[in-house]
């Protein structure tokens, strides 16, 4: 249960910094690479002064002036003369800070390629129909995706077995007997009709226990349309992991969306 716990709460915060990234991707983006396109430009500078002063040139006092900005000499009148009579202060001073700039370009355009390639991932997710996310506790982090995607529907049909869920969680009782007052509401059980009406009697309202029909076929999912649009809901099991598959309504989806529609209506 502890690791549960645990496992939440990371997925949650990892959840929350996706979030915070895609919302401000753009922005950071278009800053990190005008902080790349500074410090790649002082690395130059460093290096072609260097090499100047390795080589014992005239200085670039364009280059030289350009990197001062960190301090490499107090004075404002830099010459040639100036900087070879404080050469082994200049030439440690530089290679010290050539050294971090090249390794903070290094770092900055890691970041640029994760930013990149996140925007990309999102991108993808936004236009793909299929959401995946994993239940850590059963009967009620997935009672909750269903309570959240029932919730103001204009209509839901539900395959399921015998429908123990509906005694585990007040909520989704409530939102379903809403549903089915307002006719909104199928239920569909490949169990024995009466056994799953008698199991459900003392804890669902009469309306709700009434939308239970029986289906010759055994599935377990769920049919929304909600705000003009259709979604569908399924649980997965990959060994010892459980997932709950959504899927919504866009031009990859619509069809097969749409045939359900007419299957279960």
């Amino acid at each position: 249960m502890e690791k549960n716990k645990l496992i939440k709460k990371i997925w949650w915060l990892c959840s929350a910094v996706n979030r915070w990234v895609e919302r401000f991707s753009a922005f950071l983006h278009i800053i990190i690479i005008f902080i790349v396109l500074i410090i790649c430009s002082q690395a130059v500078a460093f290096s072609i002064v260097y090499l100047q002063l390795l080589s014992e040139k005239d200085i670039s006092m364009i280059c030289f002036q350009y990197i001062n900005i960190w301090s490499i000499l107090p004075s404002n009148e830099i010459t040639n003369e100036l900087i070879y009579s404080n050469f082994d202060d200049v030439k440690m001073r530089i290679e010290f800070l050539m050294n971090i700039s090249i390794a903070l370009s290094g770092i900055l355009l890691s970041l640029v390629t994760f930013i990149s390639y996140f925007r990309k991932n999102v991108g993808f997710r936004r236009k793909s129909c299929f959401r995946k996310k994993e239940i850590f506790n059963t009967g009620k982090d997935d009672v909750q995706i269903m309570c959240d995607f029932f919730k103001g529907a204009n209509f839901v049909a539900i395959y399921s077995h015998s429908f123990g869920w509906l005694k585990k969680s007040a909520e989704i009782r409530e939102v379903l007997t809403e549903l089915s007052n307002k006719n909104k509401l199928k239920l569909y059980t490949g169990d024995d009709l009466d056994s799953v009406k008698t199991r459900l009697q003392n804890d669902c309202d009469t309306n709700l226990i009434k939308c239970i029909q029986k289906s010759e076929i055994s599935l377990r999912f769920s049919y929304i349309e909600r705000n003009n649009a259709k979604y569908l809901l399924y649980r997965q099991e990959e060994e010892k992991h459980i997932y709950v598959i959504s899927v919504r309504e866009n031009s990859e989806s619509q069809y097969l969306l749409q045939v359900i529609s007419q299957l279960v209506k």
